[in-house]
């Protein structure tokens, strides 16, 4: 059966109003005091209290007005869903390329394919993909080891390829392929200079990379050369500064890439995942972007100023750089209409900085009001 989308609403708490409040002395408590209304008594609830419906109330930023929960009531016997979901912090992909060798005057390159919702947005779903190229040194007046080129020297190339592409949505570092010693690599080049003991999979700077080639390059035996890989890290799309509408809105932001070999890499290397992408839920600014859609039920959240034209800027209750945790309850409340019952569907979000008391006081009401309907208590 298909349904309309759900009419919602944003409401950020910072306190739970005790039992038996009016709504009155609500409007007139702290900004974000949350009250579980009883709909049919008009007054504040706790976890031991019985309701059929109920409402949210919440003190609004003018400290006067009341903003409420979507819909006319909460009918407790029509929840479908209750969560509750923790603030969670966005991961980005990171992917290494390693275990190469590399010839001399070789021409060796990866393509990476990149996809996230601002690519998607511009250009659909075709792929936007980069290749990255670098060619080995010649083989002029080569040693012993010839043609045998030095894979740092590539490792070097395709980091700085990466990092110079305009479109910055991938950082390249240079990782240690395994644990290198400073005086191993100091006592062959005859100085001090490399910067210390690295581990194996620790970033390498481009001026340590230096002297491993210089190390490397004392040897007559490859077996014995110190390598480094090419460790690549995604790089989410930015968030936007902006005034009263935000017209390149992204959710989620986190960026993907897929890997392939060229030129000289082609289907010789097997890129490995060190940290799968994980997307970021609860954060202020998506709450916000919420909170500005769901004024839409109530009066389209974009109306211009007479006098500039502009869009008026909307008085928000989120915090744009906090983070929160975040309640959902879905429900489907039914009105009379004329002759007949009409059934909507609604959702409202409560929010709660992350970390904040009020939230296990707010579950703590809400789990004794829903435990007679079915639902698992979700507070501690």
């Amino acid at each position: 059966m298909s349904t309309n989308n759900d009419v919602f609403k944003v409401l950020v708490g910072s306190n739970v109003e005790a039992k038996d409040k009016t709504l009155s002395e609500v409007a007139e408590g702290a900004v974000g005091n949350i009250a579980v209304v009883n709909a049919e008594t008009n007054l504040s609830v706790d976890g031991t209290s019985k309701a059929k419906n109920i409402f949210l109330a919440r003190t609004d930023e003018t400290g006067l007005a009341i903003s409420k929960s979507a819909g006319q009531n909460i009918p407790l016997k029509g929840v479908r869903d209750y969560t509750v979901k923790p603030y969670s912090a966005p991961e980005a992909l990171i992917v290494k390329v390693g275990d190469y060798t590399v010839d001399c005057e070789t021409e060796y390159g990866i393509r990476l394919s990149f996809s996230n919702n601002e690519i998607y947005k511009r250009q659909g779903y075709n792929q936007f993909t980069v290749p990255y190229l670098f060619t080995t040194g010649d083989c002029d007046d080569c040693s012993v080891l010839c043609p045998t080129g030095d894979a740092n020297a590539l490792t070097l190339g395709l980091k700085l390829a990466v990092n110079r592409e305009p479109n910055k949505l991938a950082i390249a570092t240079s990782v240690a392929r395994a644990a290198l010693t400073k005086a191993t690599i100091d006592t062959a080049n005859g100085n001090t200079d490399f910067s210390g003991d690295i581990s194996a999979g620790a970033e390498v700077s481009d001026e340590d990379l230096a002297l491993l080639i210089a190390y490397n390059a004392t040897l007559s035996d490859t077996a014995g050369f110190l390598y480094t890989d090419l460790k690549i890290e995604t790089v989410p799309v930015a968030v936007t500064k902006y005034c009263s509408v935000n017209l390149r809105y992204y959710k989620p932001r986190q960026t993907t890439i897929e890997v392939s070999g060229i030129a000289g890499f082609e289907g010789k290397i097997t890129p490995v995942v060190l940290q799968e992408m994980k997307y970021e839920e609860g954060a202020g600014y998506d709450l916000k972007q919420k909170e500005y859609l769901s004024n839409d039920f109530n009066g389209s959240p974009y109306v211009l100023q007479v006098a500039t034209s502009t869009a008026r800027e909307l008085v928000y209750s989120v915090d744009e750089k906090v983070n929160y945790d975040v309640v959902a309850i879905t429900y489907d409340p039914k009105n009379i209409a004329g002759w007949s019952e009409e059934m909507s569907h609604a959702t409202t979000w409560v929010a709660f900085p992350t970390g904040d008391a009020a939230l296990e006081d707010f579950l703590a009401v809400m789990d004794g009001l829903l435990e007679p309907f079915g639902f698992e208590a979700l507070g501690a």
